[in-house]
């Protein structure tokens, strides 16, 4: 009994061994090396590792090998495993590779333009950061980007830079330029990698001038933003002096205009508007629409007028230019009233020259009947009477005759004092 259960024992264990022997002969292994390396290596979609790697215990048959890294597209190849053997795979990822570059601006002010569809915009004294990404053959040697300024402006005599930067890890890229190298202009920045690709982005660098423009348009759209207008001539005259304010805050000469942006004929006692401009850099002036909230760089009728380089000489304008409409309304009245009269004084004098060629012609030195001598009194009191009437209406007008050439003369004294303000602010 011993010997058949040790028979039996020993006859299995040998199908055991020999079936664990076929397996394990029928296995092979895959030496995988890749330029560059780093590269995750999937056998049949399963991840195995990196590059470079030895994979043991494979499968005698055949497999689908696949190298994966981010900045390379995807390597595959069909393989087969021989029992008892390494196969050695080494490849370079660059085969298949579209070299590529791009670049990118960073600032807190982009605009669009003729040069491309957004330009960054810098202020002297700030840096220029540039960020991009760069994919081409590992077999080209350092990964590094090549970088030049140009000018984009063909009248200047700029001299080109060129800068060298590391790719990072991921493939990325920054540069930060001084703008204390770069004068004021736009300028083309451009990214090459050695396969010959590049990437350009545009810059700008502001000029004083520019930056005022800047300041002040913003200072117009953000004050009409916040105060609507109200058709009015002092209306208008209160937001110039706002705006007058916030641009002499902000360190930019500024004056208020008053003038007739429609008529260019009409006299200085007469403009019905009111306006800024802005010296956004020596002797040059932006005409700063105050009630429409914009800017006004080429329009002549907006550079015509009158122009207050200070707030009491413009309130002097204001308040004589009313004094000077509330005169002439005056004047007007008066001189309304004036005619009237001297329409009633006529029409009197000719009644009372009426009654007394009716008495000299038919009462006067005749012998006269008792009723027509009734009839010539009656008209000597009627004329006595009218002589009184006439009197006090000549009265009346040398009266109003006197108040016009007072209130005259009150006239001519404001105009005479819009004149000599005219004359100081005649000119920007």
């Amino acid at each position: 009994m011993r010997v058949g259960i040790l028979l039996a024992v020993l006859i299995i264990a040998g199908i055991l061994v020999a079936g664990c022997t076929d397996y394990l002969f029928s296995q092979g292994s895959l030496s995988v090396q890749s330029d560059p390396s780093a590269a995750s290596i999937y056998l049949d979609s399963v991840f195995e590792g990196v590059t470079p790697a030895v994979i043991h215990a494979i499968p005698s048959e055949n497999h689908t090998l696949e190298l994966r890294h981010g900045q390379y597209p995807l390597w595959n190849k069909n393989i087969r495993i021989a029992t008892g053997q390494t196969l050695e795979i080494i490849t370079n990822l660059s085969e298949n590779l579209t070299p590529s570059v791009s670049l990118e601006c960073i600032s807190n002010k982009t605009v669009s333009g003729p040069f491309a569809s957004v330009r960054c915009v810098y202020q002297q004294g700030e840096v220029i950061n540039l960020s991009g990404s760069a994919v081409y053959p590992h077999e080209y040697g350092a990964q590094n980007v090549s970088i030049t300024v140009n000018s984009a402006e063909s009248n200047w005599s700029f001299v080109p830079q060129s800068y060298d930067t590391p790719l990072h890890d991921d493939m990325t890229f920054n540069l930060s330029i001084s703008s204390e190298v770069l004068p004021f202009g736009t300028y083309v920045i451009t990214a090459y990698i050695p396969s010959g690709k590049n990437a350009s982005v545009h810059v700008i660098f502001d000029s004083p001038a520019d930056v005022n423009i800047s300041i002040v348009k913003s200072i117009v759209e953000q004050y009409h933003g916040m105060h609507p207008y109200i058709p009015g001539f002092y209306v208008c005259t209160n937001m110039a002096e706002d705006v007058w304010s916030i641009v002499e805050m902000n360190g930019i000469p500024a004056k208020i205009a008053a003038g007739d942006v429609q008529n260019p004929n009409v006299t200085v006692y007469k403009y019905n508007h009111a306006w800024v401009l802005a010296e956004y850099a020596p002797g040059e002036w932006m005409a700063m629409e105050t009630t429409g909230g914009f800017l006004v760089p080429h329009d002549p009728a907006y550079y015509r007028g009158i122009f207050f380089a200070n707030m009491a000489d413009f309130k002097s304008y204001i308040a004589l230019t009313q004094n000077n409409n509330d005169e002439i309304a005056l004047i007007e009245n008066i001189t309304s009233q004036y005619n009237a009269k001297r329409a009633e004084v006529d029409a009197d004098a000719a009644t009372l020259d009426a009654e007394v060629n009716t008495y000299n012609g038919g009462y006067a030195g005749q012998a006269l009947s008792p009723g027509q001598y009734q009839v010539g009194q009656n008209l000597i009191n009627q004329i006595r009477t009218q002589k009184q009437i006439v009197t006090q209406a000549n009265d009346e007008l040398n009266q109003l005759g006197g108040n016009l050439t007072a209130d005259e003369r009150v006239l001519t004294g404001i105009q005479s004092e819009i004149r000599d303000l005219v004359n100081r602010s005649r000119n920007l």
